[in-house]
């Protein structure tokens, strides 16, 4: 279920919220952070074109050397480093067992599991294991681990095509929508809205009762929660995007490292963004700071995500900020019946 931040919600995301907007002055770890001036991140891409015999394949927008795809029996055999390499996993083999695992590094957590000469898989994602059958038994070949292309693709989710005239292989990791196409939500007295989280239902709507001036979503992504969070203040000076990000630094709590500062542009306008982690003995989370002003008013808006015990979450937090961020509005249309207006309703 997509609600908007209740009393019910995590105790860890509450603990978040509360040291990320109402903390004091402070001085965070590693504060001199390197600024890319304008820089604007994407999300990570994830796809790859191979063609049957080719010792050249695509990946990712990049050329490598890889050993031929071939086709056996109906079943195309692809070199296990092409998945490595697009998907961005984690691999490991055991020479004496002749088994090996691949690992996501993105937020949904998953480790898939196979043994040489064996058609059974198996697939871990932290809450469940379950096993499955493979269309054919993954092998070595002149150095090379050779899977069944189509069903490891699509155990990590993605989609492969093939076009018999070319004999050209496609591979395209399929990201599972972050944003609402229909709803938006906002707040007409602070003048802003935002799209709602996929999925979202306006009965699900709830009073924030941790936060005096702030809104915030809980959602989910990869099957994994994020939670977003606007507030909103008044500001009687015009700041420059170098002094809101030394703001947003010198308000970070000392735990939080910071880990990239930047300039995005966005269709709301150019924000200071501060991306930091948390190093500390209760929590390990990963926060995202987008800043901009307009008029006399400064936005805030903060991605906050756990890491679930695996760290390398960074393309699937910018997938969704930039989700989020393409949408984000200084302004709030009334009239719109899709718009929930949050000053109203709440």
């Amino acid at each position: 279920m997509i609600q908007v931040y209740a009393k019910r919600t995590y105790l860890t995301f509450i603990m978040a919220l509360c040291l990320t907007l109402a903390i004091p002055f402070g001085t965070a770890a590693a504060a001199a952070a390197t600024t890319v001036e304008s820089s604007l991140h994407k999300p990570l891409r994830s796809d790859a074109v191979l063609r049957l015999g080719s010792t050249s394949a695509v990946v990712n927008g990049m050329t490598m050397t890889v050993q031929p795809v071939y086709e056996k029996n109906g079943v195309t055999m692809a070199p296990v480093n092409v998945l490595i390499r697009m998907f961005r996993l984690d691999y490991s083999y055991d020479q004496k067992n002749r088994s090996f695992w691949l690992k996501t590094r993105l937020f949904e957590q998953q480790q898939l599991s196979f043994k040489l000469g064996e058609r059974k898989g198996e697939s871990n994602n932290g809450l469940k294991i379950r096993t499955f059958t493979l269309s054919a038994a993954p092998l070595e070949k002149k150095g090379s681990l050779m899977v069944p292309l189509r069903d490891i693709v699509e155990q990590l989710g993605g989609k492969v095509t093939y076009d018999a005239k070319t004999k050209e292989v496609r591979i395209k990791g399929v990201d599972k929508p972050v944003t609402d196409s229909k709803y938006r939500i906002g707040d007409s007295s602070r003048g802003w809205s935002i799209a709602a989280p996929a999925g979202f239902k306006p009965e699900n709507l709830g009073k924030i009762e941790t936060c005096e001036g702030c809104f915030a979503i809980s959602g989910f992504a990869s099957d994994r929660e994020y939670l977003l969070i606007v507030s909103v203040s008044d500001s009687n000076s015009r700041l420059t995007l170098k002094q809101l990000q030394e703001q947003t630094v010198a308000k970070l709590h000392p735990s939080q490292v910071v880990q990239e500062s930047r300039f995005a542009k966005q269709p709301a306008g150019e924000f200071s963004v501060v991306s930091t982690s948390w190093n500390d003995a209760f929590t390990a989370r990963y926060n995202e700071y987008w800043t901009i002003q307009a008029d006399e008013r400064i936005y805030t808006i903060v991605f906050i995500q756990g890491s679930y015990g695996n760290g390398h979450i960074i393309g699937e937090r910018d997938r969704i900020a930039l989700a989020f961020m393409e949408t984000f509005k200084t302004t709030f249309t009334s009239g719109n019946p899709n718009q929930i207006d949050t000053y109203e309703k709440l």
